[in-house]
């Protein structure tokens, strides 16, 4: 099982280079609060809230898995704390929309952030932490397909923010 999810993952990570983006109007708040309703089912003693996420002009597939993941990792590396909690916001950045996930969880050594976002980089056990390491450079890949960028921020054992932006107006790589 966990070979054939490795390689569905690597499949889907390759496949990004054909995808073509069919850009709507995305309600990411809404977006936000169905993935969080759905993993609250298996982590029930997690505590989200959604604060008010602007709509955006992007591929509503891709967002979907982009926030998906990011907050499922969330939801992943916060479920050993007492009082796991999640965080989901955006802030306005140079007229441009940031978004952000924000978690209590096990965090990282702020240090190895550069490395996160590459194929196969845990920063943690897979016994401890079960996962491919294919997530976040597919995270990352839809991202910048969309023109925009994301950088994390961590301390371990205390907090954890992923922050986001895609670029509305940019159009799609060649």
């Amino acid at each position: 099982q966990k070979m054939d999810r490795l390689i569905q993952d690597i499949l889907e990570y390759s496949r990004t280079d054909r995808l073509v983006r069919k850009d709507a109007e995305v309600d990411m708040e809404k977006c936000a609060r169905e993935i969080a309703q759905d993993l609250k089912v298996s982590y029930p003693a997690a505590e989200c809230s959604i604060g008010e996420l602007p709509t955006v002009t992007a591929d509503p597939t891709m967002v979907k898995q982009i926030l998906g993941n990011l907050i499922g990792n969330a939801f992943k590396f916060s479920s050993k704390r007492a009082d796991p909690r999640i965080e989901v916001g955006a802030s306005i950045v140079n007229g441009v929309p940031e978004f952000y996930v924000r978690d209590n969880g096990a965090g990282f050594n702020q240090k190895y952030a550069g490395k996160l976002f590459n194929l196969f980089q845990r920063m943690h056990s897979e016994q401890e932490f079960p996962g491919t390491g294919v997530g976040l450079a597919l995270v990352k890949r839809l991202i910048e397909f969309h023109g925009g960028h994301i950088s994390a921020e961590s301390e371990p054992d205390v907090a954890t923010v992923f922050r986001f932006t895609l670029a509305p107006d940019a159009a799609p790589p060649a």
